[in-house]
């Protein structure tokens, strides 16, 4: 993460972290979130707060913003609009709204291009120690060299 070597250490940075996974599993928005573990004091104790010391909105995004090793998004971030989806028929797909996104993504790689490069990569590192790593130490996910990924084409 990027903090300065010099003034007031962070604080609360394991909570915050933890608020984050139970504020995405809840699906709310930072400004929601916040709201509801000031007025909840089991959901601020299951993240690590105490009610008295909750974060503001602002810390979320700071720490939001520490995470994210490109250049600042030059937009506005908006708390997010519920959408109404458009549900195909029966037998019917989604339209594709990017077709080349894959060819993108294997042209990246063939010219040397890893994961680590990309802003978001000090996240996939979090998620490979914090959750995959662990996986494996568990023995969860079987043998390592019998291993076989798969994806999907879902949007």
């Amino acid at each position: 993460m990027r903090y300065s070597s010099t003034g007031r250490p962070a604080h609360n940075q394991p909570e915050i972290f933890r608020a984050l996974f139970v504020m995405n599993h809840f699906k709310e928005s930072v400004t929601d979130f916040v709201k509801k573990l000031r007025a909840y004091p089991i959901l601020a104790t299951i993240c690590g707060f105490e009610q008295e010391s909750v974060p503001g909105v602002g810390t979320f995004y700071d720490y939001l913003n520490r995470f994210w090793l490109g250049e600042e998004p030059s937009k506005v971030i908006r708390e997010p609009r519920s959408k109404k989806s458009k549900k195909p028929k029966k037998d019917e797909k989604l339209p594709d709204t990017d077709s080349n996104r894959v060819s993108d993504l294997v042209e990246q790689v063939l010219n040397g291009t890893t994961f680590e490069d990309r802003p978001e990569g000090l996240l996939q590192k979090i998620l490979k120690k914090c959750a995959v790593k662990q996986s494996f130490d568990l023995k969860l996910c079987g043998y390592p060299h019998k291993l076989v990924f798969a994806g999907d084409g879902a949007p």
